[in-house]
């Protein structure tokens, strides 16, 4: 089996796909309760990844084997199942699959350019992929990485305008639950890094480039569990004189060119791997939890990089400032793994105009790219320990501590695969 990737052959049959969505697909099947939508998200989630070479998802569902147009229009608004329990059963395989002690959980956005003012959370609003105001949808998402180069998505959440919340006809036409209020883009992104923290996954780190940093409500949330964090910050949500405590500074050379002129601790950021940008760290004098620091680095970058870019960190005393760098990295590829969604398992191909639709959709495109991840690291031979609760493992960071209660990912109890589809 080949599997996608910049030097590997792609998949072309759908036997392929079959066999690459076997793992994922018996984790989520028992969340159908009936046959037909059950054989309908199989087929859905083939014709994602069939769509990545076709770039026609209704023509690659309907080559799909028994998921026809309307099957799928039924699956992803009127069929009985559960999305948010199959959400669940996502991020376990992927917490499984890819366990490790270096593993960070990285808040990142992405935009759904759309025609119309129908599709439900459409407004004008900036679009990251695009990286200019468009109409547009706008998703927050969560997504595991290992610290070795796997990641997938592990939640989402579709951020809900203003002026969207405050229209009863609109809400009616895209079927908004008459419960959903208007929440923050913040206040969605700690919604899912909660529910990730309480369901035990293995993390050392949660980081994000968005501006995020400025909500003290996700900072203390993180900060009360011990979770360390990389915070990207708005100028004008810093702390109050944060020069008045010291700093040191890293060369902007490369350490071979480096003549003595640098701090002997400085460490270089590389942006892209190549250019290394100066950044410095200075500590706040803010109270904060036995064992921990809090600090406010700042990334300094040309205007031709964004400029410089502050960002409050919460670190165990003692942290070595290159692990905020590899976290402030892995960050940085966020947009990466999002692109791959996209490319390798239709995460922006989809046709629902209405609330229900938007989060199945996503929901099953996640469970598609984890399949994709993680036969990724199979085929690299690559072996993964399954995390355990109460293990003991020699961890560079202290980890959010797994909650008794959550022994380990739920195992689907439905009817096998039929013969011929994932076998």
């Amino acid at each position: 089996m080949h599997i996608r990737g910049s030097s590997q052959t792609r998949v072309g049959k759908e036997s392929d796909y079959s066999t690459l969505l076997r793992p994922i697909f018996r984790r989520i099947e028992g969340k159908f309760s009936r046959a037909e939508p059950r054989e309908h998200a199989l087929g859905y989630l083939q014709g994602l990844l069939a769509s990545s070479e076709q770039q026609n998802t209704r023509k690659a569902i309907v080559q799909a084997k028994d998921a026809s147009s309307d099957g799928k229009r039924r699956l992803l608004t009127t069929s009985r199942w559960d999305e948010d329990g199959i959400r669940d059963d996502v991020r376990d395989f992927v917490a499984e699959r890819l366990a490790s002690p270096q593993g960070i959980l990285i808040i990142s956005e992405d935009g759904f350019v759309k025609k119309g003012d129908h599709s439900v959370g459409v407004d004008r609003q900036y679009c990251p992929g695009e990286r200019r105001v468009e109409n547009c949808q706008l998703g927050v998402f969560l997504v595991y990485a290992d610290g070795l180069g796997a990641a997938a998505i592990i939640d989402r959440e579709l951020f809900l305008p203003r002026n969207w919340c405050d229209a009863r006809d609109r809400r009616r036409s895209a079927a908004v639950p008459t419960d959903v209020p208007f929440r923050s883009k913040d206040e969605l992104a700690r919604s899912m890094v909660e529910r990730s923290l309480d369901a035990g996954v293995q993390a050392g780190w949660v980081v994000t480039q968005l501006r995020y940093g400025g909500s003290h409500t996700l900072r203390a949330e993180l900060e009360r569990r011990g979770m360390p964090y990389v915070l990207a910050v708005a100028p004008e949500d810093l702390p109050a004189d944060p020069e008045g405590h010291g700093s040191s500074t890293a060369s902007t050379a490369p350490a071979a060119a480096t003549d003595g002129g640098s701090a002997p601790d400085a460490t270089p950021i590389p942006a892209d791997g190549e250019t290394a940008l100066a950044w410095s760290m200075t500590p706040l004098d803010e109270p904060t939890a036995s064992g921990f620091e809090r600090w406010l680095l700042l990334r300094r970058a040309g205007a031709e990089n964004g400029g410089d870019q502050p960002y409050i960190c919460f670190v165990p005393a003692g942290t070595e400032p290159s692990r905020l760098a590899r976290a402030l990295r892995c960050a940085g590829e966020a947009g990466r793994h999002l692109r791959s969604a996209r490319e390798e398992a239709g995460l922006d191909r989809y046709e629902g105009r209405v609330w229900r639709a938007w989060y199945r959709h996503m929901t099953l495109a996640m469970a598609a790219h984890a399949g994709l991840v993680v036969a990724r690291t199979r085929t690299a031979g690559r072996r993964r320990p399954v995390r355990q609760a109460g293990a003991a493992a020699e961890r560079p960071v202290r980890a959010c501590p797994r909650p008794p209660a959550e022994a380990g990912g739920s195992r689907s109890v439905g009817p096998p695969l039929k013969a011929g589809t994932a076998r």
